[in-house]
């Protein structure tokens, strides 16, 4: 029986011994830059990282340099822009709120803010010194809430009265500093005070009907009548 040709080829292929053929890829040139990006390599770059320049104290020093000059080109434009503005002040009425309506060129008792810059040019130095560095710790605390701003008000003034007094100073008298404020407002700003190791509340025999209503009760102390500076402001 004759046998076809293609049948002893695919009989040779078949006891034939398998071949294998690995793949390798290749390694990047000296240069770093690597001249083909192979089938499946998923790189953001073709730039090895190996190949950037390190972080040498020269190049330090260089952008030292650098930055030398650019800070105090900054530098110098602040202090111009602050000169210009020395030299050529905008107008004090541009710097100013609008003022309340007049009633006959008269100012009501509750424009207050009108009354404390009026008021600039009638105190004395040392009281002109004295409003630069207080208002500047009322703009600190613009930003707090009204009850904290309250209880720096309340420390304020009690350090005030208490530089000229030499004992406790009766809560009444703090009360009557700040009108505007809730009586509940006050004892709670009097009562943070002593919480913070500020003051102490005390119970004071007195005769004087206005200091025993402008006290505080308490259910385990009794009425606190006084209030006693620990910590300056």
């Amino acid at each position: 029986m004759a046998t076809h040709p293609f049948a002893t080829a695919e009989a040779a292929d078949e006891d034939a011994e398998p071949t294998l053929v690995a793949a390798r890829v290749a390694e990047p040139p000296p240069s770093g830059i690597r001249a083909s990006t192979p089938p499946g390599d998923d790189r953001d770059t073709l730039f090895d990282p190996a190949c950037i320049p390190p972080n040498t104290p020269i190049r330090r020093a260089a952008r030292f340099l650098l930055w030398i000059p650019v800070s105090l080109w900054r530098a110098l434009r602040r202090f111009g822009q602050r000169l210009a503005e020395r030299l050529d002040p905008p107008p004090l009425r541009t710097l100013l709120p609008p003022p309340p309506p007049l009633h006959r060129g008269a100012l009501r008792q509750d424009d207050l803010g009108e009354h404390l810059l009026n008021n600039l040019f009638r105190i004395s130095p040392a009281y002109v010194r004295a409003a630069v560095h207080v208002s500047r710790l009322v703009q600190e605390i613009q930003s707090y809430p009204a009850q904290e701003r309250l209880t720096w008000f309340a420390h304020f003034a009690l350090s005030r009265m208490c530089a000229t007094s030499d004992g406790p100073v009766p809560i009444a008298w703090i009360r009557a500093r700040m009108p505007e404020a809730l009586r509940s407002e006050v004892t709670r700003a009097l009562e943070q005070l002593e919480e913070e190791g500020i003051i102490t509340l005390l119970s004071r025999e007195t005769e004087d009907p206005a200091v025993v209503a402008g006290g505080i009760s308490n259910a385990v102390r009794g009425r606190l009548t006084h209030a006693e500076l620990l910590r300056d402001l």
